[in-house]
């Protein structure tokens, strides 16, 4: 077990990652609670395969940074678990080169526009309340762009199902692999709907940014994470999984370089305090009888994934969900929002001389 100095747990809570390197003190922070909640946690592995694990979900620098061509969005079409009333190919394909105008024409030349910054996290960080403070610390500056979980029309099933999944009984009863099955389909269905509309909300960012910044609640990459962690549980199966990384690939080919490689402000808090706030908290009844271990695995790789995009050169600030309140109403009053920002500024700069 690392232990940290009382000066060390006292520092601020808004950590800059420079030049693809987590600093030391957060690293000892998750490092230590994952070693506490996890025993015998392998770190040094844990971070030397970050991008092998996540190469799917992390901005691929080989994709081209030119528009699409008329062939590819002739040939564009997503796969049967992306639901038809969120994805009309045609509005879809006119979004696309909608996007790709605003960047060809004008973003591309001018450098002092807008930013797109996405806030990630574990589940029950408090993702959804910072990038709305976030966007409150800029009011008439940045546009946010929600989740809408509660929109998601397979998400309570989705849950409803992992519990019975994850219960004893079930697992000893003639009912366990018709159950899974099940859990598979909605499984495939809930995370594409998710992606599906992030992508969605990517293009729109994109034209927004001739004029302002546009806050990603929860990013593109990061539903990834939630997909492959279901698919290390068993929760997914494989020609589900098979056309949601064919469906990524295109996402990723689709959408301009800014949305494909965002400003990342990551929340962390100790697994037990995010458990704590999604049973106690978040007052979501569905997720009353989410198994631990689903918690945990999820909470594991959303931090590996982060390390990833570190590693690719993504813009990252860590920030120390734990050490502040996060809840509606708390968060718009403390002063961990305007660190954000200045560091956002600190970036924006930094970007606008590298051009």
């Amino acid at each position: 077990m690392i232990e940290l100095s009382p000066e060390q747990r006292n520092l601020e809570s808004v950590f800059p990652l420079e030049n693809g390197r987590v600093l030391e003190i957060v690293a000892l922070k998750i490092r230590e609670d994952l070693e506490r909640v996890i025993p015998g946690f392998p770190w040094q592995e844990f971070i030397n395969s970050a991008q092998d694990r996540w190469q799917e979900y992390i901005p691929n620098q080989a994709l081209p940074s030119e528009r699409p061509s008329a062939e590819e969005l002739a040939s564009f079409r997503w796969s049967d678990l992306v639901p038809e009333s969120l994805m009309d190919r045609e509005k879809t394909v006119i979004a696309i080169d909608r996007a790709w105008n605003v960047w060809d024409s004008f973003l591309k030349k001018h450098h002092k526009l807008g930013l797109y910054i996405a806030v990630s996290g574990t589940m029950g960080t408090g993702k959804s309340v910072f990038s709305r403070a976030l966007e409150g610390g800029r009011p008439f500056e940045s546009t946010h762009f929600g989740e809408a979980w509660e929109d998601n029309p397979e998400l309570q099933m989705f849950y409803r199902l992992l519990a019975i999944w994850a219960s004893s009984a079930c697992r000893q009863s003639q009912r366990f692999p018709k159950i899974a099955a099940q859990l598979a389909e909605v499984q495939g269905r809930a995370q594409s709907w998710f992606a599906a509309r992030k992508f969605l909300q990517g293009l729109k960012a994109m034209c927004s940014l001739i004029w302002e910044n546009a806050i990603q609640d929860n990013p593109l990459g990061q539903d990834g994470v939630y997909c492959e962690t279901q698919v290390e549980l068993g929760l997914s199966n494989e020609s589900n999984i098979a056309s949601y990384r064919q469906d990524n690939r295109l996402r990723q080919r689709f959408l301009p370089p800014p949305i494909r490689s965002p400003i990342l402000v990551f929340l962390w808090a100790p697994f037990e305090t995010v458990r704590k706030r999604i049973l106690e908290v978040r007052g979501r009844d569905y997720e009353a009888q989410i198994p631990k271990g689903y918690l945990l695995a999820l909470h594991r790789n959303t931090i590996q994934w982060m390390l990833a995009m570190v590693q690719t050169g993504v813009p990252t600030i860590v920030l120390d969900a734990g050490m502040s309140d996060f809840r509606p109403g708390m968060i718009d009053r403390s002063p961990v929002v305007q660190k954000t920002w200045d560091e956002i500024q600190r970036i924006r700069r930094g970007i606008r001389n590298q051009v």
